[in-house]
């Protein structure tokens, strides 16, 4: 039996560990097997409760917040007592696997760490030193630990000197996904822009890019959260009058996002927490020229083919300065990127190698 947890649930709508979550709920060696998914109640009521072939398990936390750590103990918990394996995205909760791995000795559990959770500005003295001490926990006491990134690998083997199992996210999905039109007159978008896409934190730069287009004059199109935080709220009220700046958002559509790419001159990635983020890889496979936030865990996603800034002042440079023949160029290096490392038939395969002790 394979448990996933650690969600909001499938199907995905959410962000890149739902997807990842949907998807590898595509192999048939998973289903076959058994497979339960652990998500909010709300996802079960809306859904019912089998998905794919899999069992779709209720719990009434949220996955979210400061509930996410009692959602993740609940599904923990649940999952040990039916045994088999248990795949963890994120490690809200597993500053308890020690507890876990000493009451259910024959459950074997597998923890995808996400990014540098601690390392985001959000977060005070006391949260920090937590999510530092559950990543410890979990590269420390799961029987396989999976990163996403080159980066990530070479930090977890270096913090550590544990050598975890590197798989990327997918991308390729998004090709089989329509492009929904009525988005433009939803908005009322310019007829060109660029584009930006990122939850309401501070770690993705979003005030920097802000800034440098309210400077440049160019348009841009940013899709966030904005009223889920006080930072989202704070950017939406300084930045959002601004005639050239479209701030809007949050949309889940996948139809709608695939239809702005349509549109968009550039994709602009702020992103600097850490690990393979899956609307970079998106937006590599939409075949859209990239300028990135120049850190290490970008440059390795991008396989140094897209541009980078670290500044408001390089991004206006980038932005103003790029030629309709680099944009072409840097497009169609990163689409081949994309095409040769983040197909999901290649990632559900290194899954199904880890669940099922395969050479990964």
């Amino acid at each position: 039996m394979i448990h996933i947890v650690g969600i909001v649930g499938v199907p995905a709508n959410y962000g890149g560990f739902e997807t990842l979550a949907d998807s590898l709920l595509d192999s048939e060696k998973i289903i076959s097997n058994g497979c339960n998914v652990y998500c909010e109640k709300q996802v079960v009521s809306n859904h019912g409760k089998k998905y794919k072939g899999a069992k779709l398990v209720p719990l009434k936390w949220k996955a979210n917040g400061w509930q996410s750590i009692l959602f993740d103990l609940s599904a923990i918990w649940l999952a040990s007592k039916e045994g088999g394996k248990v795949l963890i995205l994120g490690t809200s909760a597993t500053f308890s696997l020690p507890f876990f791995r000493f009451l259910f000795p024959k459950v074997t559990y597998i923890v995808n760490m996400a990014g540098l959770e601690w390392s985001r500005k959000k977060w005070n003295w006391f949260a920090r030193s937590f999510l530092k001490f559950n990543e410890m926990i979990a590269a420390k006491f799961s029987h396989k630990f999976i990163t996403d990134n080159q980066g990530l690998k070479e930090y977890i083997q270096k913090k550590y000197n544990i050598d975890s199992v590197m798989i990327p996210y997918g991308g390729d999905q998004f090709l089989d996904e329509t492009n929904d039109l009525t988005v433009f007159d939803e908005f009322n978008l310019l007829k060109e822009f660029d584009l930006a896409i990122a939850r309401a934190q501070e770690d993705n730069n979003i005030e920097l890019i802000l800034k440098a287009y309210a400077k440049s004059g160019l348009g841009l199109v940013f899709v966030s959260n904005w009223e889920s935080s006080e930072f989202g709220k704070s950017m939406l009220k300084k930045f959002g009058d601004h005639p050239n700046l479209k701030l809007i958002g949050p949309i889940y559509n996948v139809s709608k996002i695939k239809a702005l790419y349509t549109k968009a001159r550039l994709y602009i990635h702020g992103h600097s927490a850490g690990g393979t983020n899956p609307v970079l890889v998106e937006s590599m496979w939409a075949k859209l020229p990239i300028l990135a936030f120049d850190v290490e865990f970008n440059r390795f996603t991008t396989q140094d083919q897209a541009c980078y800034y670290s500044t408001a002042e390089e991004l206006i440079q980038l932005t103003t300065k790029i030629t309709e023949d680099e944009c072409f160029n840097v497009a169609n290096n990163l689409f081949s990127v994309a095409k040769n490392t983040y197909k999901w038939k290649h990632i559900l395969s290194s899954y199904e190698s880890v669940l099922f002790d395969e050479v990964a």
